[in-house]
């Protein structure tokens, strides 16, 4: 039976307090301005929807802050003057500002607490302040009187202290800040500039200050936007300040803050907008495109489908380049024409203009003194010339891209900014309603932006604008190592001045106490900062030298200088294979004593990929664990490799190097001698279909025909017949076996069912979504078990079935593009494999008991115990040759166009003839190379700093060419300061050459080809080629057994399909969706399981994000959508209306009054073959058994009896579940489990749920579940 509620538990009634009736109405009060001015601005409350608030700019600060400060009595903060000591500014003497560079301002100099106050160091235990500000005193006017809406703060009906920093921390249980962070975080809203050193808790520090605003009443969740350059960033930021938001709305919190049920509610509803850089500015054209006026829905198109646009643009024009280049390299300086452009937002015509002055001012020079030719040019001044020209070709191809890509509405990203920053400029509407909608903003990473995206944040929030605006700018002028990407170093000077405050530039705060790195490491890193700062002539640091944070380990500083790479490379992989057989023996002693060892974590940072191979195979050699991290792309994973194969034979069957990486791989498993029978079979087909040719050929002559016919004909067999080999290839033979000889049975077989599947796929394709087609794909070579059971799912590292689901990702989004097939898609795939490093895998993640190798570029923001940096020599430095400049570089537009600070046109350079122009460019060439080598400087240092305990560097005197070198210039300073950290250093008078000693010069090889992934491909290919002088012999006539299999085929297919039943291997992971869909449709369930093709979002998935997100930020879970919740039939769609219906309801049930244990609980449980994986709603303490009980959230109608039961399953594993978490904390409990259909308010309870046993014996049978009984 079951058992049917109206609620679970009666809430008591309740009566709106006057508190929450003054939130609901909004505030109306005004106050004074702490400047002077009185405020009249009344503000809407900020905590409804963004549809209903006013949309009107707001200019003045809120007056939350305001009321505050003039609420000081005079003995504790004087004057309520901005300048004077407020609760957020700490003592004058730190707003001293001091000249960073012509183009910004120093930030100021923090003082640094001397031993003896190392006891306060992180604040004043007596009042809870920074040290250097006053405390508050008790506020004499109520927040409720403030004219500011109403986001949920402490002060609603009363007048508590302001909170402090410190006393939000221990609030939300989270460790104390530092003196600095607190100084941070407790500023004064308004503009601000952070700068903030490697590992000194930036994001937490972000976190806090957006939490300690929004509970001092100084901003509402929902005036928030946080923008970084990741989504992975994105989500973590937004992760932790929701996840802080809600512990302020938890019980002890709320009563701490004197928050009422009103405000709670409130602040649980509401949440933070984080975003992308990108995705900000896709939205800004999605909402104002039409003023540009452009396409407001145009798609974002892939690095791929841009270089194919290209493509497709030159080759129309391709006799026009046809020269000195080929047409792939004039795709590529297209491409890059294209990007540069929109960067600098400059219009085709101004680049065009631009460049024929700068054509013109270079013909009109003076001849060079002593020139020997005529025109008095030399060969810097030809070099540019022709540059100009080129410039002035690839112009209009640029512009056909244009056009191109509005026929196809789609533009890149960087299109997408640069229209966003021209909407921010020429319409003050855009920046207003930005300003209205968003209070505080969070500026992520800000030394990575682009002059473009810089333009677009100072139009839209910057100017000084409106003084009533936080926008907060984080960033490390030593972690800017993207320049190569279009960041622009000077952002981060820029700042105070692009978003001043009313009374001068904006105030610059630090954070220099690192949680990461010991002080042994970071005294490397501060001297590499020192040689950086120095050597580019700053007046001061602009920030001061990183400090250990008390708690960190010591550390242990190596630098090593060898002979030769080689010995290099044995040095490196000899300390970590000690280092890691040291961590082992920890482990079993830490064990042996009952306790969780630390894993054992290192890295091996290199400049270049190339670096990574040896330094892998010398520490496989020694038996240490390795991962390559991002070496190659998504496409070169083995499983996606073979799919895509497989997906190329579909298409093209005549394609060999697919159908070699298909049969030789794990998925079909031929051998050399297979795969040569394979071989000489498509040869012999070959010649069949060669000499069918010839004789239809013959006999369609006709003397009678024109001559032009004949002519055609002729030119048509002359271009066929010598590459008849590639018109079949080994898919047409595996199609097509006939009497093969020499190839085994087991092998016939095989290539058999590959041929029988590629038929069914290929008759498929022309029907099938591509998506599905990929999935079909999957299934059939059986990659998805192939790779679980390569290594445990489970076990740290194992990537599982993310890269094929990766790989589904893309197949869905190119799939988007109109007239999208399966071959465009290969050739998409073709350009992402040659343009965009083979397409994202995805995140890096650290790994635990290996160690990985990786370039520095991708370890920025990552930790590691033990670090080593090999190879530290002068190949660190940038490459001169590769600079470009615009007076010699096509692709580079003329200087003066974009508006950047930093770029000198022909009006700045002191040219009077053409060896004056010689010298410019190579002054401009010095110039750009000097920025590259601090950018290199910086890399370098961003390489220490990812050290916890260790960090070992490393270089050589001789490079694998024989040739000496010398160690990279900032680490032969490391070594020249600290001798006593050197290993083993050789020093360059020490380096013996013996006769004979420098290896051989390396054979050149043309072409290059890439290796056989495998070695097994390897030697087949060799055997392959010595085969092709013995072709095999042909066989009998075979016209009529291949019509016979054919048909044969097709019949069984036919059989296949009409059988009743088939055996349908069920997958090693399910949800307890899956269950329930097993036991409601037993066949349909089969088919999915077959054909795992993705739901498509519907009205339910909407429901699930909306519903449940709210339902969770209630009880302060994540809101992490689970996919049983997501696609749940049972549930129906909810509209606007029907959403705030279902809030009402779930209200009143009692439901929110109570305190969960647990929101999405994650599971993971055995069930026969299978795992179960999924998240519990909620689960609560039973107040009738004193157990626990787990309650489904249901939006939709009640389901009938036989729904009922089938749903049962569900609570049946999600009880069992619970009941193994507490059997392994060693607890045992009695547990129920209901849904609680939302809508009705009505509880249902099944009274006998089946056991893991029972469920596992009906999946193995196929049997419905029978659950409880009515």
């Amino acid at each position: 039976m079951e058992t049917t509620r109206r609620s679970a538990w009666r809430s008591p009634s309740r009566r709106p307090s006057a508190t929450a009736s003054s939130c609901a109405a909004g505030w109306t009060a005004s106050s004074a301005d702490p400047r002077g001015s009185p405020s009249s601005t009344t503000r809407p409350a900020p905590m409804r929807s963004r549809g209903t608030r006013s949309r009107s700019t707001r200019s003045s600060p809120p007056t939350s802050w305001r009321s505050r400060a003039a609420a000081w009595p005079a003995s504790a903060a004087g004057p309520t003057e901005r300048q004077k000591t407020s609760p957020a500014r700490c003592s004058s003497t730190r707003r001293r500002r001091r000249r960073m560079s012509p183009s910004g301002t120093n930030p100021p100099r923090v003082r640094r607490s001397s031993p003896s106050s190392a006891s306060s160091s992180r604040g004043s235990p007596s009042t809870g302040a920074p040290r250097g500000c006053s405390p508050p005193s008790a506020r004499t006017a109520s927040i409720a009187a403030s004219s500011r809406s109403a986001p949920p703060g402490p002060r609603e009906g009363r007048s508590p202290m302001s909170v402090s920093p410190f006393e939000l921390a221990a609030l939300l249980g989270q460790p104390r800040p530092t003196e600095q962070q607190a100084a941070v975080t407790a500023a004064e809203p308004g503009p601000m500039l952070v700068v903030a050193g490697a590992g000194a808790g930036k994001t937490e520090t972000m976190a806090s200050r957006v939490v300690w605003l929004v509970a001092n009443g100084l901003a509402a969740p929902n005036e928030v936007l946080g923008l970084t350059f990741t989504r992975k960033a994105a989500q973590q930021l937004k992760r932790r300040i929701r996840r802080r938001l809600a512990q302020l709305a938890e019980p002890a919190a709320a009563r701490g803050l004197g928050l009422s049920e009103e405000q709670r509610r409130r602040l649980s509803e509401a949440a933070p907008t984080v975003r992308t850089y990108d995705s900000f500015a896709g939205s800004i054209v999605t909402e104002y495109g039409l003023l540009a006026p452009v396409e407001p829905g145009a798609r974002v198109l892939s690095q791929a489908e841009k270089y194919a646009v290209a493509d497709q643009v030159v080759a129309t024009r391709g006799e026009e380049f046809a020269g000195d280049k080929s047409l792939s390299t004039v795709t590529g300086e297209v491409v890059s024409l294209f990007d540069a452009l929109f960067e600098g937002s400059i219009t085709t015509r101004a680049a065009a203009e631009g460049t024929r002055e700068v054509r013109q001012w270079i013909a009109s020079l003076d001849p060079a003194p002593r020139a020997r030719s005529k025109d008095g040019m030399n060969a810097e001044s030809r070099k540019a010339l022709a540059a100009q020209e080129r410039r002035l070709a690839y112009l209009p191809l640029v512009e056909d891209m244009i056009g191109e890509l509005k026929k196809r509405r789609a533009r890149s990203f960087g299109q997408t900014t640069a229209i966003a920053a021209t909407l921010a400029a020429e319409h003050p509407r855009v920046g207003a309603a930005q300003r209205s909608a968003y209070r505080v903003i969070m500026l992520d990473e800000y030394q990575d932006t682009s002059h473009l995206q810089r333009r677009l944040l100072r139009d839209l929030f910057g100017g000084a604008r409106d003084d009533g605006l936080t926008v907060n700018a984080v960033g490390d002028p030593m972690q800017g190592i993207y320049g190569w990407r279009g960041a622009t170093a000077t952002n981060l000077k820029n700042f105070p001045r692009d978003f001043p405050a009313q009374d001068g530039p904006a105030p610059v705060r630090q954070l220099t106490t690192s949680f990461r790195n010991p002080g042994e490491v970071l005294e490397l890193a501060n001297d590499v900062s020192d040689g950086l700062f120095a050597a580019s002539g700053e007046a001061t640091r602009p920030v001061e030298p990183l400090e250990p944070f008390a708690g960190n380990a010591e550390g242990e500083v190596t630098l090593s200088c060898v002979a030769d790479a080689e010995e290099e490379i044995a040095l490196v992989a000899d300390g970590l294979a000690g280092r890691y057989r040291d961590a082992l023996e920890e482990a079993r002693r830490e064990r042996a004593a009952g306790r969780m060892p630390e894993p054992f974590t290192a890295a091996v940072l290199v400049r270049q990929n190339d670096q990574l191979a040896p330094l892998e195979e010398a520490l496989n050699a020694r038996g240490v664990p390795t991962e390559i991290v991002g070496l190659t792309g998504l496409l070169d994973v083995p499983e996606v490799a073979d799919a895509l194969a497989a997906a190329t034979l579909v298409a093209r069957p005549q394609d060999n190097a697919a159908a070699l990486r298909l049969l030789a791989g794990p998925a079909v498993g031929l051998g050399t001698r297979d795969l040569l029978a394979l071989h000489n079979r498509a040869r012999h087909l070959a010649r069949l279909a060669r000499d069918r040719g010839e004789d239809a050929d013959e006999e369609a002559t006709n003397a009678d025909e024109p001559a032009a016919l004949a002519k055609l004909k002729q030119a048509v067999r002359e271009a066929r017949l010598p590459n008849s080999d590639e018109i079949v290839g080994l898919g047409d033979a595996a199609g097509d076996l006939g009497e093969a000889t020499g190839m085994s049975e087991e092998g016939r077989e095989r290539v058999r069912r590959v041929a029988a599947a590629l038929r069914e796929l290929r008759s498929k394709s022309l029907s099938l979504p591509l998506t599905e087609l990929f999935t079909e794909i999957i299934g059939v070579l059986g990659l998805r078990t192939e790779v679980l059971a390569r290594a445990d799912p489970r076990s740290d590292g194992a990537a599982g079935t993310v890269h094929l689901d990766r790989l589904l990702e893309y197949v869905a989004g190119f799939e988007s593009i109109p007239g999208m097939t399966l071959s465009r898609l290969l050739d998409l795939l073709a350009y992402a494999r040659k343009h965009d490093r083979g397409l994202e895998r995805g995140e890096v993640v650290v790994r635990g008991d290996r160690v990985q190798l990786l370039t520095v570029h991708k370890a920025k923001g990552l930790e590691w115990q033990h670090v080593v940096i090999p190879h530290c020599t002068k190949s660190w430095e940038p490459t001169k040759g590769k600079i470009k400049e615009y007076l010699t570089g096509a692709t580079v537009p003329p200087a003066g166009l974009s508006g950047a600070d930093d770029e000198l046109d022909i009006d700045d350079l002191e040219v009077e003839n053409h060896t004056d122009l010689k010298k410019a460019i190579a002054a401009l060439r010095g110039d750009l190379y000097d920025e590259q080598a601090e950018e290199a400087r910086r890399l370098f240092y961003v390489a220490l700093t990812r050290a916890e305990k260790s960090v070992t560097v490393t270089a050589h005197r001789r490079n694998d060419k024989g040739k000496e070198t010398e160690p990279f210039e900032p680490f032969q300073r490391l070594h020249d300061a600290r001798p006593d950290a050197a290993g083993t250093w050789l020093n360059s008078h020490e380096v013996e050459y013996g006769e004979g000693a420098r290896p051989a010069k390396p054979e050149a090889r043309f072409p290059s080809l890439p290796e056989a992934p495998e070695p097994g491909i390897a030697e087949g290919a060799r055997l392959v080629a010595e085969a092709l002088e013995e072709p095999a012999e042909s066989g009998e006539d075979e016209t009529s057994r291949l019509w016979e299999r054919d048909v044969t085929a097709l019949v069984d297919e036919r059989r296949a399909r009409e059988a009743e039943s088939a055996p349908v291997e069920i997958s090693a992971e399910l949800t307890a969706s899956d269950l329930v869909n097993a036991s409601r449709d037993p066949v349909e369930f089969a088919r999915r399981q077959r054909r795992p093709v993705p739901f498509k979002p519907n009205s339910y998935a909407k429901r699930g994000t909306a519903f449940h997100e709210w339902v969770e930020r209630h009880f302060g879970g994540g809101a992490l959508i689970d996919e049983d919740e997501l696609f749940d039939p049972g549930n129906a769609d909810v509209s606007g209306r029907q959403l705030e219906d279902l809030k009402e309801s779930f209200l009143a049930s009692g439901w929110a009054e109570h305190t969960p244990e647990s929101v999405e609980l994650p599971f993971e449980i055995t069930v026969g073959p299978a795992v179960v994986r999924g998240r519990m709603d909620a689960v609560f303490r039973d107040p009738d058994t004193g157990g626990y009980l787990i309650v489904d959230w249901k939006t939709g109608r009640q389901p009938d009896a036989e729904d009922r039961r089938n749903a049962a399953i569900q609570l049946a594993v999600y009880k069992a579940a619970l009941e193994k978490r507490l059997r392994a904390a060693g607890e045992e409990a009695p547990i129920r489990a209901m849904f609680f259909y939302v809508r009705p308010g009505v509880a249902v309870e099944p009274d006998d749920l089946p056991g893991t046993e029972e469920l596992a014996r009906r999946l193995r049978l196929g049997e419905a579940p029978g659950g409880a009984a009515d």
